[in-house]
């Protein structure tokens, strides 16, 4: 579920937007859990091509 701070952006934000919760993940996801943060990145910008 999106936190508040993501609805927040989503309201201000042009174009499309994902909101993610990673588990086990703090404020740092892209060192935290970088391969899911590679997978989800990856396969939105492949459905933005389309």
């Amino acid at each position: 579920m999106p936190t508040l701070r993501a609805h927040a952006v989503r309201s201000t934000a042009f174009g499309e937007f994902e909101a993610v919760m990673i588990e086990n993940c703090g404020h740092v996801p892209h060192v935290e859990q970088p391969d899911i943060v590679l997978k989800r990145s990856t396969d939105f910008l492949k459905r933005l091509a389309v």
